[in-house]
């Protein structure tokens, strides 16, 4: 599959999981993370084929970032995070945030038992 084409399957699938229409969903930079109004994704070389393995990746991080902008409470997580870094507590921003991971990835997987192949090729991405 072409990369255009395959940008164009993740922002509409994006829209569906995230229960939220008019979602933005911009491919830039190595990361993923989402404001709520807005899904990052990992940027993708344009008009090139991307590989099955590389397709279930960013599907993780589809799945994983359309679950916060389902579940997540994001206008606390936001001022939440932004307290903490101006606090200088690092440590607790990531402790919570890899909490609620954990909490939002068993909803996810259990709306949708699909993600749970997308979200552990992620997670193996990530973690090598």
């Amino acid at each position: 599959m072409k990369t255009d084409l395959f940008q164009h399957e993740v922002t509409k699938t994006s829209a569906v999981f995230g229960r939220k229409s008019d979602i933005n969903v911009v491919f830039h930079g190595d990361m993923a993370a989402t404001d709520g109004n807005t899904i990052y994704l990992p940027e993708l070389t344009r008009d090139r084929e991307i590989s099955a393995d590389d397709q279930a990746i960013i599907r993780g991080y589809t799945d994983h970032e359309a679950g916060h902008v389902r579940h997540s409470d994001m206008p606390y997580l936001m001022r939440f995070n932004k307290r903490c870094v101006a606090e200088g507590n690092h440590l607790l921003k990531s402790v919570a945030n890899a909490l609620e991971d954990i909490w939002l990835e068993s909803r996810v997987r259990a709306e949708y038992p699909g993600a749970e192949a997308n979200i552990q090729a992620t997670a193996a991405a990530v973690n090598r």
